[in-house]
Formats: C-alpha cells, structure tokens, sequence
C-alpha cells in the first residue's frame, strides 16, 4: 500500500518594510541624549503578521539601532530570518547574512546620514512545531487582546500574486553573466538591478572590466562606472610603478657593469 506522508510544511514569507531614518535613529541629535549607548537600546517594531488560514501563527519585526533584524513571533511556531538588507539611495546593504547576498557589504550607520527613508527586503522561513509538540494550544482572544494592548498594527497575510517587474523576495544564484542579465532586462524589478549592481562591483577582474563597464554605460550606472574607472586607475597606478621598477633595476644593472 502507497504510504503517503508529510515531513515538513514551510513557509516562506517576503517583507519589504519602509521606515523614515529619523524614527530609526530620531535620538541622535536630541539634546536629551548624554550617551551614544542610549541611542543604541532602541527598538521599533513591524505591524504584526498573520498569516491567512494560520490564526495562531501571528509575528513581527524588530529592528533596533545598531540596526540588527529579528523576526519574532508566537512560541508555537518558529520564525527564522533568512536574510535582510536595506535598499537606500540606489545602493544595497547586508543585515542579515545568506549565502546568496555575501557580496553585500555590511550596512553602518553613517549610510543614513544622507537619506530620509529606507527600504528593508526580509524574508522569514515559518514552520509549524513538531507534530508531536506538548505545547498548549494558543487562546487567540489572549493574542489579539495582547496585540491590542501593544498598539501595534495586524496584517493578514496571504498568497500575493507579484508582477514580473515586482521583487518577490527570490534571491538568483548571480554569476557575472547573469547579474548583466537581469540590469539589462527591462522586466527585472529595481531591486533586483540594485543587487546585481552590487554584484557587479564585488565581481570586477581585469578580464571583465570591459564588459562590466559597457553595460554601466549603457544603462547609465553611475555607481558601477565609478568603480570601473576606479579599478582601471589603480591597474594603470600599478602598472606604471612596475615600469618604474623595472627600469630603475635596469639602470643599476647596466651602471654595475
């Protein structure tokens, strides 16, 4: 007899939250702050998350001022950050670490000195407890009241169908062929140009340089022609002090002799 069972049920669910810079970091030039470190103990919260079918699995996020990410939750389900970055002023910063974006840098600080708003992309992995599990079953009139008392908004979420041009939250295995792809297809949502962007800098070698310039150009990407041009600079710096080098050896040879 077939024997059909179920090991795993997943979810994975893609976020993109919107925050202004000065709800983020709004103590740093109040007067009321004597300390760094007090600026440093805050933390702000997401609109609570339901997920559409699963009322007991109920979680947000947290993002505190030294800007690290959480994701949080009801303790009869287990809620993991897969990744998290922060898109701002056409660039990408790393939060939360995943094998696919390890060509991001780490975000600081001092990147929100110049903007007004940043965009966080996270994607939370939502798994049931185990079939087993001898947890008590949740009482969602004690949740909602508790979300109540904590002022905090809720979302339903559900199955959202995206537009080709919208990010969905799926990270591409990027090669340096594929990052040119995705900044040259019209259809490749902004996010996704900014990350292959991002890839494209980390990926700059003496044999692709050319290309990767090319397409800087042609689709007018300030930030990587900068890199570009850059990276050409200090192989021509480095090429003309070998010559130097070389020449002065040369001299000393021909002058021993």
């Amino acid at each position: 007899m077939e024997c059909l069972a179920v090991n795993s049920l997943r979810h994975l669910i893609s976020l993109q939250w919107n925050l202004k810079v000065k709800d983020i970091l709004p103590d740093l030039t109040s007067q009321e702050c004597d300390s760094p470190i007090e600026v440093l103990e805050k933390t702000i919260r997401s609109a609570v998350c339901r997920i559409k079918g699963m009322e007991d699995s109920i979680f947000h996020l947290e993002l505190t001022s030294q800007l690290n990410v959480l994701a949080k939750g009801q303790d009869r389900w287990s809620y993991q950050l897969i990744y998290a970055f922060a898109v701002l002023n056409g660039r990408a910063f790393l939060l939360k670490n995943s094998d696919k974006l390890g060509f991001l840098s780490f975000i600081q600080l001092d990147h929100l000195d110049s903007v007004e708003e940043v965009t966080f992309h996270c994607m939370v992995l939502v798994t049931p407890p185990a079939a087993d599990s001898t947890s008590a079953e949740s009482n969602m009139a004690d949740i909602n009241e508790e979300l109540a008392m904590e002022g905090q908004a809720c979302a339903d979420l559900k199955g959202i169908g995206h537009p080709h041009c919208k990010f969905d939250g799926e990270i591409p295995d990027f090669t340096v062929d594929k990052a040119k792809e995705l900044i040259s297809n019209k259809g490749t949502s902004s996010v996704l140009k900014v990350l292959a962007m991002e890839y494209l800098i980390e990926s700059i070698r003496v044999k692709n340089v050319t290309d990767i310039l090319k397409i800087a150009v042609d689709q007018d990407l300030k930030v990587l022609q900068k890199h570009c041009f850059e990276f050409l600079r200090k192989c021509t710096i480095q090429n003309d002090n070998f010559s130097s080098s070389t020449t002065s050896d040369s001299d000393y040879e021909m002058t021993g002799i």
